[in-house]
């Protein structure tokens, strides 16, 4: 086993000094240079990065490497203009990039360069002994940094210790090895932590008007958060989340209006939809073309020439339909819903109302899954999609109250009461899932007027309406084996938590 080690060279020591000190009866012979431009590529959240991994561009041949620690895993040459893993032609990064990352896009986040020259030693014999790689880069603080690798081959450990005896001579230290991930950070790369959604500062006993405007402020900046990403159009998990943030403020608004000065309840209540509601047509797009690919393999091969010309026909669509967003996001109108907003999350402040606030969130749970109870119990396989529906909004809701109130409850009990119903609640986005889509793919079909992508989006649409009937029964399995009696006590022992014996 061979042993590569590297080593950190004083200002004072070039290339020429270190090669002229080498021990007796070794030369050193050129072997190439390079100029090396890499960017480090990540999504919005880092999280290539911050699992350890490095997603790295090579300029100089176009090349896409995806590293684990000193190991590269996957690569491929593609331009830098490819951002999302259904856009590779290697399946193997894709693969890996797609379990990292999922819809989202990678761009780049950093960028350094350096040069390296590579070098041959040989022995007295005319062989190669060891091979050395000098390298010289930008440090964070703009210093110029030599830095050199000895790498032995298989033999030659001996010969490599002596010339570290010769640069530690010199004055040369040892240093990590010089991984692509020890270059970039040399040369300043910096990973933030990971993002973690701020605490509301929430406790038992203050006024739940004032908590629930604090918690509304928070989500609706977390919304705004979203808009820059929305608007480079990055990728479309910047809506999704826009949207996810705005029902949440929606969700709590709602729930807790009787704790709401009036005039506040109302003002939130219609800022907070028109907000939502323009970008309805926007998200509908990205899904559908989010699952372009799998319809396009759902659909027999004589129609999938007219789903093609349809997408390219979405493609468009979409792009006015975002333009719109955008246009909307920069408005006079959207500045106004923002300050209106603002306006309402000061009544609170001035005439609190309302019983204390885990009082009111106690309450709030008990009653959600109550409904939900009752929904179970009520449905039956002939019952309407409306009817699911609802009672996916009624777990929905739920959900959000065991997530947003979180600091009030143990973890331990609140983690078992949410995994018992996240099956439910997956099955029931599901089946939303394939009628939305249903729904969206026969308005679309009704609108066009080229027969063969008409065909191909009936087909495709009808196709999805029978994957909503398979997934209805689905719903119903797991309805069967929903426990109410058991998510009752679930409930109730999470309440019990902090209680006063």
């Amino acid at each position: 086993m061979t042993l590569t080690c590297s080593w950190q060279l004083p200002t004072s020591l070039n290339r020429d000094t270190v090669l002229s000190a080498l021990p007796s009866g070794m030369t050193a012979a050129p072997k190439s240079t390079q100029e090396v431009r890499v960017s480090v590529l990540d999504d919005d959240q880092w999280h290539i990065c911050q699992r350890g991994d490095l997603l790295l561009y090579n300029h100089q041949d176009s090349r896409l490497e995806l590293w684990q620690q000193q190991q590269r895993l996957a690569q491929e040459t593609r331009p830098l203009t490819i951002r999302f893993h259904w856009q590779l032609n290697d399946p193997a990064l894709a693969k890996l990039l797609q379990a990292r990352l999922g819809v989202r896009a990678f761009t780049e986040k950093f960028t350094s360069e350096w040069q390296q020259h590579h070098l041959s030693v040989y022995n007295s014999d005319d062989k190669i002994i060891v091979r050395l790689t000098f390298t010289t880069l930008n440090s964070v603080s703009r210093e110029l940094l030599s830095l050199l690798t000895i790498q032995p081959l298989r033999g030659y450990a001996k010969e490599a210790r002596q010339l570290c005896r010769s640069l530690k001579k010199l004055g040369a230290t040892p240093c990590d090895q010089l991984t692509p991930l020890q270059l970039l950070t040399l040369s300043g790369l910096n990973v933030p932590l990971p993002r973690h959604r701020p605490p509301f500062n929430l406790h038992d006993d203050e006024v739940t008007a004032v908590a629930i405007m604090r918690m509304v402020g928070q989500i609706v900046e977390q919304a705004r958060a979203q808009e820059e990403g929305l608007i480079a159009d990055i990728d479309s998990e910047f809506l999704h989340q826009y949207r996810v943030q705005l029902r949440k403020a929606r969700s709590l608004v709602s729930l807790f209006k009787k704790d709401l000065p009036e005039p506040a309840f109302h003002q939130l209540k219609s800022s907070l939809k028109e907000l939502s509601q323009h970008t309805n047509l926007l998200r509908d797009l990205d899904v559908f073309l989010l699952d372009h690919d799998h319809y396009l393999t759902m659909l027999p091969e004589s129609l999938r020439p007219g789903l093609e010309q349809a997408c390219r026909h979405i493609h468009r669509l979409r792009k006015r339909t975002w333009q719109k967003v955008i246009t909307a996001l920069d408005s006079a109108d959207h500045r106004d819903k923002m300050d209106e907003i603002n306006q309402a999350m000061t009544a609170p402040r001035l005439q609190p109302r309302g019983k204390k606030l885990k009082q009111r969130v106690d309450h709030h749970i008990v009653r959600q899954h109550r409904h939900i109870c009752t929904s179970v119990s009520t449905l039956s396989t002939s019952c309407s999609d409306d009817a699911i529906h609802q009672l996916r909004i009624e777990c929905k809701k739920l959900r959000y109250l065991l997530e947003l109130f979180a600091e009030l409850y143990p973890r331990k009990p609140l983690k078992v009461l949410t995994r018992e119903l996240k099956a439910l609640q997956e099955t029931l986005g599901r089946f939303n899932d394939f009628t939305v889509q249903h729904q969206f793919l026969h308005q679309l079909a009704g609108e066009l007027r080229d027969s063969d992508q008409k065909s191909s989006l009936n087909a495709l649409s009808a196709l999805l309406y029978q994957a909503q009937k398979q997934e209805k029964k689905q719903v119903f399995s797991i309805l069967s084996t929903f426990d109410c009696d058991e998510t009752t006590s679930r409930v109730h022992q999470l309440l019990a938590y902090g209680e006063p014996s």
